[in-house]
């Protein structure tokens, strides 16, 4: 039984051995171009919340004829029921490539999978057209 050092060395390849390691690793290549995770990931998002428990004023109750008081009670208003918001991280499952060439692949989850896949299939072509001797 051949151990996995000589599986994967080159030295001890068959040609059809040799061809399916290369198209493993070509695809493989393939795929994190199509991922490309150089320009880094989209992992935080905006999530506004509202902390005001009044209604908001209605901009009809300031005028031109209003007093300072009137006006800053109403801007008071405002700021109370206002939104606020801040970044959060979103879970790993989420995180996407900001420069995926194909959406698809965007998702590490997805690379990974594929990637994944690829390199069984590279090792089990190994693995069938082994030498028998």
């Amino acid at each position: 039984m051949p151990t996995l050092e000589e599986l994967l060395s080159p030295a001890h390849q068959n040609p059809t051995q040799k061809i399916g390691f290369f198209l493993a690793i070509a695809f493989s290549l393939l795929v994190i171009f199509l991922h490309f995770p150089f320009n880094g990931y989209k992992k935080e998002h905006y999530v506004t919340t509202y902390y005001g428990s009044e209604n908001c004023p209605k901009s009809s109750t300031v005028g031109q004829t209003s007093t300072i008081d009137e006006i800053n009670q109403y801007f008071d208003a405002l700021k109370k029921c206002q939104s606020r918001g801040e970044l959060r991280l979103l879970p790993f499952s989420k995180w996407q490539s900001k420069s995926a060439i194909i959406d698809w692949f965007s998702s590490p989850i997805h690379t990974i999978i594929t990637l994944v896949f690829i390199l069984a299939a590279g090792g089990f072509w190994l693995w069938v057209f082994r030498d028998k001797g």
